[in-house]
């Protein structure tokens, strides 16, 4: 009765029991284990464990959780209690997770020879242990991976723990800094010897507050050379108190100085004269700059939004924009000049740029469109041309040899008449000196007359020149210091005067001839000048005859 009494005991708990013999034979099992292994009792009491749990012919071997042993066996062997786990398939395929927990059974006369095998379904318990373990293990995860310096702290702002980001960010390792006030540690009042305490907290600090009211707050502070936006947030236990704070840090240092950038730009682009505008991959408006509104005399609110077609009429847009707009959209700058009649301002002449606008992700997501206003300098420059044009026609069609002198000392530039007089091309005068066209003799004077000119502005005098196939040409040279695309230079007009040179040599030679026979007549010749009044005269010369006829000495 008293071993009965014990079994009813035994039947009455909530979980499953077995008695089993040294022969590993079930002698006892309450309702509870039935259960959990889904069998009848006449299934399993009388037969053998292995058989009846685990339906093998042979007693376990490597089947337990404890050294690769049968649970009994050790048990029996030992006499002390064991405790295992065991994975069992209970009818319907699931696996529950078993505890088994195996102890002596003694009898009333104290013989050991029998042991109690007590089963728990801890399955729940198991499951909720390992998303315990794996939410731990992903929270370790989060807290060491994360990109951001982070803190947690307890309610008295004690560091008790930081992560990896935020010793690299500090330059403190997590046991340097464990235990200690975070203001002292990396505070804005940290090195500050005058403050004590709760001084030295920080002056944009919002943990204190989140540790007060629970609610979570952001803000930013500099560090240093370098901005960070802080997170604070209130952690709490399972009723809700809060226990401690989650102190987060981002370097936003390149973003705040992306944002200064930023504004620097748009303020640029607000005060530029060219005529800015982002058009989007749809060819809409998506922003413009002053300027452009000014030039369309539209408001802002009238063109962004609206369609490059709608802006500019469908005829517009398929015959120019929309050819331009594909091509930088496809990843090809344009650049061209093009006429624009534009609303107060009538027709201006624009320098236009599609540059395509990528993102950080490396796509074209629209097209930045410059227009700079280059009317005036069009103007200026059609203006040169014609002055060019007429310098080119003048310089081309002078009756003189034209030469403009470098100040390297090299021809910059010669008419035709220089190039068809001396037999030399254009680009065989640009590789010349003045001196390459005069005879030997004449070099040394002709760099003192260059540099002559250089000094004084202008010079007159005269010169010879050798033309390429050796024909000597004596020219009067006259040249000056002129200024030629902002450079001084000397322009030099050379004037053939072989003829009259010539003139003068016959003129030379005649009076020669005419002084011979003069002197060589046998009678008396006098040369008489009439002086003003018309009535007397003076004797301009007499030849020899005259003289010794008149005794009179010359």
């Amino acid at each position: 009765m008293p071993q009965l009494d014990q079994y009813r005991i035994l039947n009455g708990l909530s979980d499953g029991v077995l008695v089993i013999d040294r022969e590993y034979t079930i002698v006892f099992a309450n309702q509870h284990i039935l259960a959990l292994y889904g069998v009848k009792l006449d299934e399993i009491v009388g037969q053998k464990c292995f058989t009846a749990l685990h339906d093998c012919l042979v007693p376990c071997r490597e089947r337990s959780l404890s050294g690769g042993r049968c649970g009994h066996r050790q048990v029996f062997a030992t006499g002390s209690p064991l405790t295992i786990q065991h994975v069992h398939v209970v009818p319907g395929g699931k696996e529950r997770i078993f505890q088994i927990s195996i102890s002596p059974y003694f009898s009333q006369a104290g013989t050991f020879d029998r042991v109690i095998h007590v089963t728990k379904d801890i399955t729940e318990q198991e499951q909720l242990r390992h998303k315990h373990h794996l939410a731990r293990i992903e929270q370790e995860t989060i807290f060491n991976s994360s990109p951001y310096a982070v803190s947690y702290l307890d309610t008295e702002m004690r560091v008790c723990r930081i992560n990896p980001r935020m010793e690299e960010f500090i330059g403190r390792t997590n046991e340097e800094v464990r235990g200690r006030y975070c203001y002292d540690v990396w505070g804005q009042y940290a090195e500050d010897s005058a403050r004590v305490g709760r001084e030295k907290i920080c002056d944009a600090c919002k943990v204190q507050d989140t540790l007060n009211d629970g609610r979570s707050y952001a803000y930013e502070r500099k560090v240093g050379n370098r901005y960070v936006e802080v997170t604070a947030n209130p952690v709490k236990d399972m009723s809700g108190v809060v226990i401690g704070a989650l102190e987060t840090g981002k370097d936003i240092t390149e973003r705040k100085h992306a944002e200064k950038q930023l504004h620097l730009y748009e303020r640029v682009i607000s005060t530029t004269q060219d005529l800015i505008s982002f058009i989007d991959e749809k060819y809409i408006y998506q922003s413009v700059n002053e300027a452009y509104c000014r030039a369309h005399n539209r408001k802002w609110s009238d063109i962004v939004g609206k369609s490059a077609e709608e802006l500019h009429g469908p005829e517009i847009f398929a015959a120019i924009i929309k050819e331009q707009l594909d091509r930088s959209l496809a990843g090809k700058p344009v650049h061209y000049e093009a006429w624009f009649d534009y609303p107060g301002t009538g027709r201006r002449y624009m320098d236009i740029t599609y540059t395509p606008f990528i993102d950080r992700n490396r796509y074209i997501t629209g097209v930045v469109v410059n227009c700079r206003d280059i009317t005036e300098r069009k103007k200026s420059e059609d203006a040169l041309l014609v002055s060019e044009a007429k310098y080119s026609y003048l310089f081309n069609n002078l009756n003189d040899a034209a030469f403009v002198i470098g100040k390297d000392g090299l021809f910059m530039e010669t008419n035709e008449v220089a190039q068809q007089r001396l037999g030399y091309t254009a680009d065989e005068f640009s590789r010349m000196s003045p001196t390459r066209i005069n005879v030997p003799e004449y070099t040394s004077d002709i760099k003192k007359r260059l540099k002559e000119v250089r000094e004084k502005g202008s010079l007159f005098f005269e010169t010879v020149h050798v033309a390429r196939d050796g024909r000597v040409i004596p020219v009067e040279i006259s040249a000056r210091l002129i200024t030629l695309d902002k450079t001084s230079c000397i322009l030099a007009l050379a004037r053939d005067i072989s003829e009259r040179k010539e003139a003068e040599a016959a003129l030379v030679a005649s009076e020669y001839r005419f002084r011979e026979i003069f002197n060589t007549i046998s009678s008396g010749v006098v040369i008489y000048e009439a002086i003003e009044n018309g009535i007397d005269f003076i004797i301009r010369d007499m030849n020899p005859a005259g003289l010794k006829s008149n005794r009179v000495e010359k």
